[in-house]
């Protein structure tokens, strides 16, 4: 190995791109740097670790076995080095200037965006906003450093990405105005739902199991739900919820949004979880003076729209007895 001095931060940081990616053309691309500069890069890497570290092949590069050791061991020593980067405590958002990629499950984008767009328009008027719904590949995205941070209802830890607890979350029930289910005088169970056709909020890879709570608890109930729809976008559901003797039991965060044109219910004490939301974030970001201000900032106003869900639903929700 020769001398260690050569290593330098952007070096390490294009071997991590590198590894993740497998191809040159991509990783000059996603670095903005010249393909050869890429190439000199690596060179100058397989003279300091005598190996190879990557072999071409068919569809791209092959990482050596020495490769693999190194990206192993790269968060932690790329996360010593930026906070190098990160000794003084100045942040101005006003004169911040780039692109910022979130990433927000379904049901609390609806209401979380707009209020996110008009405060980072106000505190940080010169970023461009990314928004996407979290989905099966948002988590590579996060550790590959592409979306700055994600919202889920899940920890998702690991060497390269890291899980923040922002909250608790709140489910409830909905229905159409003067639904029959609200005639019941006993406070509404799963059975109850189950004598209704049931459309669930599609949500992509928010749990380990692919199956949306109500399926979970009927089936620990020995009941069998009556799902009629998986549907991910909200204002759709509300239409046929407004049409039809369907129920949904979805997040507050997206249902309090249409509070107006449908009936909220306290949902069934067997779909009660301990469901709260997570950022999630890169391990070599997550020390940046931006990125720790950006998961204030959506962390801040995740917790104040839960805030607003329970004052409506101590105030407002049917039945009364919570």
């Amino acid at each position: 190995m020769k001398n260690l001095n050569e290593m330098k931060y952007g070096t390490l940081k294009m071997f991590k791109v590198l590894y993740e990616e497998l191809s040159i053309l991509n990783t000059a691309k996603l670095l903005q740097e010249s393909p050869s500069k890429v190439s000199y890069e690596l060179k100058r890497l397989r003279e300091i670790f005598n190996d190879p570290l990557f072999i071409r092949c068919k569809t791209g590069l092959l990482a050596s076995e020495r490769a693999t050791e190194i990206y192993k061991k790269l968060p932690e020593t790329l996360l010593s080095m930026e906070s190098l980067y990160n000794i003084t405590p100045d942040f101005t958002p006003s004169i911040y200037q780039g692109q910022v990629s979130i990433a927000v499950l379904e049901p609390l984008a609806v209401s979380l965006i707009p209020i996110l767009y008009h405060r980072l328009a106000m505190e940080c008027p010169h970023v461009q906003l990314s928004v996407s719904n979290w989905n099966e590949n948002t988590l590579e995205m996060i550790r590959k450093e592409k979306i700055d941070v994600g919202l889920t209802v899940q920890s998702l830890d690991s060497d390269y990405v890291e899980s923040e607890l922002v909250c608790a979350s709140q489910r409830w029930l909905a229905c159409r105005k003067n639904h029959p289910i609200l005639k019941n005088e006993q406070e509404i169970s799963l059975a109850d739902m189950c004598n209704y056709p049931i459309i669930l909020q599609s949500i992509p890879c928010w749990n380990e199991y692919g199956s949306s709570l109500i399926e979970l608890a009927c089936r620990d109930n020995g009941l069998s739900p009556n799902i009629t729809a998986k549907i991910a976008n909200l204002p759709a559901i509300v239409s046929i919820l407004k049409t039809s003797n369907s129920l949904c039991y979805s997040s507050a965060a997206g249902l309090i949004t249409v509070r107006d044109s449908i009936e909220i219910i306290k949902a069934p004490r067997e779909l009660d979880a301990n469901l709260n939301y997570y950022s999630i974030y890169s391990r070599s970001r997550g020390n940046t003076l931006f990125n720790k201000w950006l998961r204030d900032v959506l962390n801040s106003e995740v917790i104040k729209l839960m805030e607003m869900c329970s004052d409506y639903r101590a105030n407002s929700i049917l039945p009364v007895d919570i």
